[in-house]
């Protein structure tokens, strides 16, 4: 649990930020870092709740849930940067914050409720699958630099299914 208090600094003022190095934050709402820290929060949690039960931690685990449903689409979907919703979604992202908010429901963290935006994001993310079960419509790794992922250019990743796969195991 410790590990995950030490990641508390990724989230403040209503931001999600993917890395904090000497006090300065990067990828500022990027979905694919949301992703990571929300899924990252909702696996350890439920992993450990028979052993300890951090209301701190849950707390922080539901305001970064929050955070991320005040940025989500009307279609469902989240923006690469989940702050710019006029920018196209990133489907790996929005897979993996969906996936998150599911695991959060189905162990006790989350309201039931939280159903709709999590349906609302597995309908959409469904146009974006291949006739041969490959998601399309994921932003570029973070290597690629801002530019990239602000950018209209998407691919198939493997990350994404990853995130889709987690979420319809939940359905």
């Amino acid at each position: 649990m410790t590990k995950l208090r030490h990641r508390f600094v990724l989230m403040d003022s209503g931001q999600i930020y993917l890395r904090s190095r000497d006090g300065n934050r990067t990828y500022q709402n990027w979905a694919w870092g949301a992703a990571w820290f929300l899924l990252g929060f909702a696996r350890t949690i439920s992993e450990l709740k028979d052993e300890i039960q951090d209301q701190l931690i849950i707390e922080k685990f539901r305001e970064g849930i929050s955070i991320a449903l005040s940025m989500q689409r009307e279609d469902g979907l989240w923006s690469c940067f989940m702050h710019e919703k006029n920018s196209l979604p990133d489907t790996s992202g929005s897979a993996g914050i969906a996936a998150a908010i599911l695991v959060g429901i189905q162990n006790g963290y989350l309201p039931d409720s939280y159903i709709v935006p999590v349906n609302r994001c597995w309908k959409s993310l469904l146009n974006y699958l291949t006739p041969d079960g490959f998601l399309k419509g994921v932003a570029q790794d973070s290597r690629g630099g801002l530019e990239l992922q602000q950018g209209e250019y998407r691919v198939i990743a493997q990350m994404g299914m990853g995130f889709m796969a987690q979420l319809y195991a939940g359905i």
